[in-house]
């Protein structure tokens, strides 16, 4: 059955493989004073994003929150039609594209 896209002022196209286009990556992170020894951090990239990605940040910012209890860090990239986020777990994200008709 055929289901068309929500009525939302941004839209996130999925892969040719029909995923959802988001992508992990761990980063350097802050010097740990304590043992000389980095520590890392892992950051998810959702991309593909059309229309208003500020509108998508803000939506996706608020449900994180309300989910993880905490403030989460973002990076938003209008040319790209990226948003960069810190301090959240990937299939979170992915709940909140499914809950958003993604």
């Amino acid at each position: 059955m055929y289901d068309p896209p929500p009525k939302l002022p941004y839209y996130v196209r999925r892969k040719r493989d029909h995923t959802l286009p988001l992508y992990l990556s761990r980063r350097r992170d802050l010097l740990n004073e304590k043992t000389l020894d980095f520590d890392y951090v892992e950051l998810v990239t959702m991309k593909e994003i059309d229309g208003d990605v500020f509108a998508c940040e803000r939506d996706l910012r608020e449900f994180l929150e309300k989910e993880l209890c905490k403030p989460i860090a973002t990076h938003v990239d209008e040319l790209k039609g990226r948003i960069v986020i810190k301090g959240a777990d990937r299939a979170i994200i992915e709940k909140f594209l499914f809950t958003k008709g993604f």
